[in-house]
């Protein structure tokens, strides 16, 4: 994703909310600084991290797709040439998928061995399932083995890789909302807790005022760090890395702000 005008000026925008919520709510102007500064880096972390969930989300589109066309390969009869196998899954529809096949029909096209240019498909494709199966058929096409059974096979493997990750999702989904619903309510507590501090009786040894100020210093670093790696948690649930970056980017400001905005609101 490029750094363009608009993305800077989004960037900008949303800094500088973050940071009147916080001189509103009584924070020092080098509190607030800090926290748009943050912002900003913590932003342009998310749109690296986007591209890496655009990078896994392509990967998953290959592998979801790729059990359906083994299956369609391995129903070849015995003999049928590499290519018209190719061509065939180029063409049936598979998404990201049949692109990779289609680009592999036209380097063959343009002079490449079928068994190179399946190699490199599967290399390029950034998926290991997709490699081993690209391999197959090359090995397959070098040698002349049966392709039939060692597809099916493949398939099935795929299939069951791609089950038991759906059933790990499922299970770890509601750890997930968990955490992503505490960034918000574990802030709000805290700037509510902050607010009324001038009402507590000291605590050890500290005066009321220096108990509120020592609080209110701490408090937002609290909740940015607490967004910092209950975003990576949650990404890391989904076995995403890109996830765990934008996740993480977006749920620290969130955090900051809701502190804020408890604290704008109590007072």
């Amino acid at each position: 994703m490029a750094f363009n005008n608009q993305t800077i000026i989004a960037a900008v925008t949303l800094s500088a909310a973050v940071a009147a919520t916080a001189l509103l709510a009584g924070a020092p102007a080098p509190q607030a600084a800090g926290l748009a500064i943050a912002t900003i880096v913590l932003l342009f972390a998310a749109m690296k991290g986007i591209q890496l969930h655009q990078q896994a989300c392509h990967k998953a589109a290959i592998e979801n797709a790729l059990p359906a066309a083994l299956m369609q390969a391995a129903a070849f009869p015995q003999g049928s040439h590499t290519e018209k196998i190719i061509a065939a899954i180029a063409k049936a529809g598979y998404g990201p998928l049949s692109t990779a096949f289609a680009e592999c029909a036209t380097k063959i096209s343009r002079g490449m061995p079928p068994s190179e240019a399946l190699e490199q498909t599967g290399r390029e494709g950034g998926s290991p399932l997709l490699q081993r199966a690209a391999g197959l058929m090359a090995t397959a096409h070098r040698t002349g083995a049966q392709l039939s059974t060692a597809l099916k096979a493949a398939a099935a493997d795929a299939q069951l890789t791609l089950d038991l990750n759906r059933q790990r999702q499922a299970a770890l989904a509601l750890q997930k909302y968990t955490v992503l619903a505490a960034c918000l309510l574990v802030p709000i507590l805290l700037g509510t807790l902050l607010s009324t501090a001038a009402s507590l009786k000291p605590v050890a040894g500290l005066g009321n005022a220096q108990l509120a100020k020592t609080l209110e210093l701490v408090a937002p670093a609290y909740c940015i760090i607490f967004g910092i790696i209950a975003g990576a948690y949650a990404g890391m649930l989904e076995s995403n890395r890109g996830k765990m970056v934008v996740y993480a980017a977006v749920l620290a400001p969130l955090a900051a702000a809701a502190f804020y905005a408890s604290r704008l609101r109590a007072l």
